[in-house]
């Protein structure tokens, strides 16, 4: 579905610096699969979604479009979204618990639970990828994500 960078602004930085970003994010984006997801570490905890929990993420993903067609969100499909095991997320992010949205190569990541744990932590996760995102490049070049939200 969506093949470029998540970001609909960049903040601050050299028109050069923001093209480079563009570029890498773009270049994370075109990956697929356990690919997408990045570094190698990661791949040790990944595991394959039960049919129950597919259909947990896929409802998600549903109402999560609902929402996003609603106010003004992007519509977003259910490739890269990543089950992994549980404890992993802590390990991962600075998540604590449950998941985590990756902006940059637009990846979700749940930990493993029921279906009632899946789908409000995909459901969340989803909000964050269909919501609007500006990154900020810093004085020292340094960028990350600015600002997301949804509009009401």
């Amino acid at each position: 579905m969506e093949k470029f960078p998540s970001f609909n602004e960049i903040v601050g930085g050299t028109p050069k610096q923001k093209e480079d970003l563009i570029q890498e994010a773009a270049e994370a984006v075109a990956l697929e699969g356990k690919e997408r997801f990045g570094k190698k570490k990661y791949e040790k905890y990944i595991v394959e979604p039960t049919p129950e929990q597919q259909e947990a993420i896929d409802q998600a993903v549903s109402y999560a479009n609902e929402v996003a067609r609603r106010y003004g969100g992007r519509e977003i499909d259910n490739q890269n979204i990543f089950l992994v095991k549980r404890g992993a997320v802590s390990k991962l992010s600075r998540n604590l618990f449950g998941g985590f949205y990756d902006a940059f190569n637009q990846s979700i990541v749940i930990e493993e639970g029921d279906t009632i744990e899946i789908s409000l932590t995909a459901a969340h996760e989803l909000l964050h990828k269909a919501s609007f995102h500006s990154a900020k490049i810093d004085e020292h070049g340094e960028d990350d994500l600015y600002r997301s939200g949804i509009s009401m």
